[in-house]
């Protein structure tokens, strides 16, 4: 409660200038850095403006902008997003299995779902995602040997590189060059939006107007011909 008060006071304190602070809970995902290049354009144009990270399963950031902590959130679909405004990123995410380097779908282009079915696997947490899984798979997950879930893939991505585990993933997230890991993507491709939401209603400080409208200036920027 402190913190929001604290938050909302210098939102308000700063409205005449460009200034404040941008708070943005995210999901792991490449697409953030779309946003980092707007982050970083607008704080050469208005040097005042702070920012404020969150790191966070969907289901943790739509909480966090429910409570009015945070300002803007980076989703991965499937999310629920009836009860936000929210734009669309012209960026996708690919889902497909992180493996260590010895491990024997490593030397595969791609994996499909019979070979999937094959291995101990660890799987987001998220039920909409493992719905979404469940659909590209044609079968219940209960069919898959599941062995534990992860909320962040960091720690998940130790388990890989040590054991005969595979992690159902978005590709990116890991950095896996020489890093005794390897990304092998879905097939047939399973491919996801990503998307920047934010309470309805919101009224914004002069530094989150401004991201807002840049944000949805990049947005609807028509690709060059």
């Amino acid at each position: 409660m402190l913190s929001l008060v604290d938050t909302t006071t210098n939102n308000l304190t700063h409205n005449q200038v460009v200034s404040g602070t941008i708070s943005i809970g995210a999901g792991e995902t490449q697409a953030f850095q779309l946003i980092a290049v707007i982050i970083n354009e607008l704080r050469q144009r208005y040097p005042d403006i702070d920012l404020q990270l969150f790191s966070g399963s969907a289901d943790e950031v739509k909480d966090q902008i429910d409570r009015g902590l945070i300002d803007f959130g980076l989703v991965i679909d499937p999310v629920d997003k009836q009860r936000y405004e929210f734009v669309r990123l012209p960026v996708s995410d690919h889902w497909g299995e992180l493996v260590a380097d010895d491990h024997p779908i490593a030397a595969h282009s791609t994996v499909d779902a019979a070979t999937l079915a094959q291995y101990p696997l660890l799987i987001s947490g998220q039920s909409l995602v493992r719905q979404q899984i469940s659909n590209w798979f044609g079968a219940n997950l209960d069919q898959l040997d599941i062995v534990g879930t992860y909320t962040l893939l960091y720690n998940a991505s130790l388990l890989v590189k040590t054991s005969n585990n595979a992690a159902l993933c978005i590709d990116g997230i890991i950095n896996t060059k020489e890093n005794g890991l390897k990304f092998i993507p879905f097939n047939p491709p399973l491919t996801v939006n990503t998307n920047i939401i934010w309470k309805k209603g919101q009224i914004f400080s002069s530094a989150g107007q401004a991201f807002k409208e840049a944000l949805t200036n990049q947005t609807n920027k028509k690709p060059p011909r």
